[in-house]
């Protein structure tokens, strides 16, 4: 689930007292739509505004037939995402977030670096 991606937290009352929290990933597609606003030098508040009318409208792929109830996935890009999509963001252009910068500059500028 970490490449998914974790958008919401449900709760379900079990009826008896306790409720349970489990994950619900953001759809794929609101991944590509977002990641291709980022690459378009969009900021966070304009793909949150630009997700809402998409959301609004239903025009994310399998969205029309989206029960919210029992699905698996959401549309609803909200600000806890936009540290994943930063993280998606620089994994496809060559950084490794995860690595110090000076590793990651070392890779793009030496050329004797597997990762030049």
């Amino acid at each position: 689930m970490k490449e998914q991606g974790v958008a919401v937290q449900k709760l379900e009352d079990l009826g008896n007292g306790w409720t349970i929290k489990y994950s619900v990933r953001l759809h794929e597609h609101v991944w590509q739509v977002a990641l291709q606003q980022l690459n378009d030098g969009a900021s966070i508040t304009a793909i949150q505004g630009c997700n809402q009318e998409l959301c609004h409208a239903k025009l994310y792929h399998n969205q029309a037939t989206h029960d919210p109830l029992t699905a698996n996935v959401c549309y609803e890009f909200l600000d806890t995402d936009s540290s994943r999509l930063y993280k998606k963001y620089s994994s496809a252009h060559g950084i490794d977030v995860a690595e110090a910068p000076q590793y990651n500059i070392d890779n793009w500028l030496n050329p004797n670096s597997p990762a030049y």
